[in-house]
């Protein structure tokens, strides 16, 4: 029986509305998949990476469960690094090895994974029991630009057989943005770190410390507080370079440039000025004060360096300082450098290993301890340019908060939190960790024991650890550097 006029311009029409449908849905995954390139391509920091992939995932791709985990940096294990709120406080000290699980199978493999039925599919684990209510899971490589594997994008609804081809199309293409967006952060902040620190030593360069001087002392003019200025050089470095060779010399830098971030604290400018030459800028600490924190400093060299050249032979080494004040040098910043310079040349020609103006052992003289400690009290504030751990977060109401350390230990830290947070109360803390091609996420339990709460609405915490101890020490290790 044939079609009449009447049948037929009804099917013609619901043809029509189901292709402008499927077209209207394609465009707008198109848009979707725009607005998170473009987003991402101008996203150079790895938090805000995250915050902009989170918001566009959920609104544009129309996903709510979601994670993103990374290979840690023996390239071993998959770790969560980010994830919907519901998923993170559910699974955030979940891991994988490679080949266990779809999503480490994923990684093992570099192939994306489908499991339409998960209770049809014997790999999938539910995040190890921690997300039961999952019905379909797809997994997909995050791929760097030379086609190495650093980590997966899982996507997971409650029901099964939920997700399209168009779909999987819309998340593997997700994928590759996430994928591309870290990369362009590391190379980013490879660069900023280079353009600021030295290579070799890990203190700030010439050229960052100069334009730091600038303002800082146009901050002490404005503000009538103190600037000091410590000016240093390796004692008889051409010496021991010619005799030993330059990778020994390389060592010697490196130790006392290790020195040096060991001894300062949060806004002390530590440099390499040339050479075997470095300068410690002093915001708010007098000339007096300073010349107490450059013996310490001589003394540390003495006492506890000793470079190995071979199982018979040790080279050890000191150094002499200079210190100068703006105060008493002039208005600008040659000025103060001029001064430090000279005092250190009267340094040497006493016979080097000595701090010029001599250290006036004064007990009414204020030095923070934190200051003077070459071992594992170094009150240093996680800082993206000095070590591997670009920041330490508490969770608080299923929220990561970044913590500002002031100081740290082997049992706990102090630092300032943008929270409340009750006093005994237990919660998670997790370390982000970068090294050179892979980033890691370390997860430990603390307690709060002390907080104060600031002018600026902020919290003054004191935390003991409180599990995974190894997990600590390996965070400690990583900040100091010994």
């Amino acid at each position: 029986m044939g079609l009449t006029d009447s049948n037929f311009s009804n099917s013609v029409v619901a043809i029509t509305k189901e292709h402008s449908l499927a077209l209207a849905e394609r465009l707008m995954e198109m848009c979707a998949l725009y607005n998170l390139s473009k987003n991402l391509c101008f996203t150079l920091n790895i938090e805000d990476i995250f915050k902009e992939a989170e918001g566009l995932i959920e609104e544009s791709i129309g996903v709510d469960d979601f994670s993103i985990m990374l290979l840690d940096s023996k390239r071993e294990r998959l770790l969560i690094w980010k994830a919907n709120g519901a998923t993170m406080n559910d699974a955030h000290d979940v891991s994988f090895g490679l080949g266990e699980g779809v999503c480490g199978v994923v990684a093992k493999t570099g192939q994306p994974v489908l499991a339409s039925d998960v209770k049809k599919d014997n790999r999938f684990t539910y995040y190890k029991g921690k997300k039961p209510n999952i019905g379909s899971f797809y997994s997909t490589p995050l791929k760097s630009s030379n086609g190495e594997v650093v980590g997966v994008f899982n996507v997971h609804k409650p029901e099964p057989n939920t997700m399209s081809k168009n779909d999987l199309v819309v998340f593997n293409a997700t994928a590759e943005h996430i994928a591309k967006a870290l990369e362009n952060s590391k190379i980013f902040h490879d660069m900023r770190r280079l353009a600021i620190s030295d290579e070799l030593t890990g203190v700030h360069s010439r050229r960052y410390f100069l334009d730091v001087m600038e303002k800082e002392l146009s901050k002490a003019k404005r503000r009538q507080s103190p600037l000091s200025l410590i000016m240093f050089d390796l004692d008889r470095f051409k010496e021991v370079n010619d005799r030993y060779g330059h990778i020994t010399g390389d060592r010697i830098l490196k130790r006392f440039g290790d020195i040096l971030r060991a001894n300062t604290r949060r806004g002390d400018i530590a440099a390499r000025y040339g050479g075997e030459e470095f300068v410690l800028l002093l915001p708010d600490v007098g000339c007096e004060a300073a010349c107490l924190i450059a013996e310490k400093i001589r003394e540390v060299v003495e006492n506890d360096t000793s470079i190995m050249i071979n199982e018979n032979k040790h080279v050890s080494f000191t150094v002499s300082c200079g210190v100068a004040g703006y105060s008493e040098s002039g208005a600008d910043g040659k000025e103060i450098l001029s001064l430090a310079d000279k005092r250190l040349f009267e340094a040497k020609r006493a016979g080097r290993n000595k701090v010029f103006p001599f250290a006036k052992k004064n007990n009414d003289i204020a030095i923070d301890e934190k200051r003077l400690s070459h071992r594992h009290r170094v009150g240093l504030v996680v800082d993206a340019r000095h070590t591997n751990v670009k920041s330490l977060d508490i969770e608080v109401n299923d929220k990561w908060i970044l913590c500002a350390v002031d100081d740290i230990s082997y049992t706990g830290f102090k630092g300032i939190v943008d929270a409340e947070l009750s006093l005994g109360e237990l919660c998670w803390c997790r370390a982000i960790v970068e090294y050179e091609k892979d980033s890691e996420l370390i997860f430990i339990k603390i307690r709060l024991v002390r907080k104060a709460s600031n002018d600026n609405g902020k919290y003054s915490i004191g935390v003991e650890v409180a599990e995974n101890m190894p997990g600590w020490k390996e965070i400690i290790d990583l900040i100091t550097r010994q």
